[in-house]
Formats: structure tokens, sequence, C-alpha cells
């Protein structure tokens, strides 16, 4: 897991070495540039992207993940949308997670309301889950999170602790993300 790649590049960081000796070891792919809130300070949510919206062709995204999956230790599964958007990300993770390749996606949290297809996200592979909550009630988490329901995330994440916990699953690692601004501190 750790090879030759990683190694280099370590070691080029380490020595402040001048040049590029390695390849590189971190993927960031978009699944997705769809998402399901506005946002005002992204650009999918405020509607200032400037490209099509759509999904990633899981072909295409294999391809990609075959060229590149013996470099690649770590793979950011979002950006400008919401991952789990995609009907093929478990499949994705899966995918990505049988090469050895640590996975980590961040949502806006609304979609763990059943609890097979948590146990599907939770039993492909993913290393870490961020739930992008920015607010402790309605009211602050709205101001940021434009058309979220706090009560939806919270139904959610509890739902994901408790079949983490059910199916004594040591991974993913699940955090909250809380983005300190004005109307929420």
């Amino acid at each position: 897991l750790w090879g030759g790649n990683w190694l280099k590049a370590r070691w080029a960081e380490l020595t402040k070495a001048g040049g590029i000796t390695s390849r590189p070891y971190a993927l960031m792919v978009e699944p997705t540039n769809l998402c399901n809130l506005k946002c005002p300070t992204c650009p999918t949510g405020a509607g200032t992207l400037g490209r099509p919206q759509g999904l990633m062709d899981v072909a295409h995204y294999k391809r990609l993940i075959d060229e590149v999956g013996d470099l690649v230790l770590d793979l950011t599964l979002h950006n400008y949308g919401e991952p789990f958007l995609h009907p093929g990300l478990s499949e994705m993770i899966r995918y990505a997670a049988a090469r050895r390749i640590r996975v980590h996606v961040s949502t806006n949290g609304p979609f763990f309301t059943d609890r097979a297809v948590v146990r599907e996200v939770l039993q492909s592979g993913l290393d870490h889950l961020k739930i992008c909550l920015d607010g402790a009630t309605q009211r602050t988490m709205e101001g940021f999170r434009v058309n979220g329901s706090f009560q939806k995330v919270m139904e959610g994440i509890r739902l994901v602790v408790a079949e983490k916990k059910a199916l004594g699953l040591k991974r993913p690692l699940i955090d909250l993300q809380f983005i300190l601004m004005r109307q929420n501190e």
C-alpha cells in the first residue's frame, strides 16, 4: 500500500527536493456536479459553475481507476456536487476499495433514510464519511445549507452510526463538518 510512488513523494516533501520525483498518489473525482441544495458559496448551488451538469459514467470511472490504481492511495469522491445523487456511488467506492485505495466522501446528508442503503454504503469499503451539517438547529443550518433539513440529516446520522455499530465496523470514520460563519457561531 505504501509503495514506491508514495515514498518518492514523501521523500521529496521531507527533503524539500526540487522537481517532481513521483506521480500523484491522491485523486479527486467528481461523480456528479448535481446537488440537492442551493448553498450560496458553492458554484453548483449558486448556479455559477459554468459547465454542463451530469453524472460520471461508471465505466469511464473504472477505466480511470484501472489506469491510476497502482499509484493512488487516497481517492476523494466529491467536489462541486452531491455524490449520493449518483446511483452508482457505492459501486464506485467498492471498485476503488478493492484496489486498496482509501476512499473519502463528503455529503450534505439527507440520503440516509433507508437501512438497506445505509448498509450498502457502510459495507462498500468507504474509509471516511464527512457529513456537512453547518448548524445546530434548522435555522442556523439553512442559513448556509439552503433547502436542507436539519431533522432529516440528524436522523440519517443516527441511522448511520447505529448501523455501523450493529455491523461491528471500524470504518468508515464518520465526522461532521461545521463551517463556522456569522449566522451559526
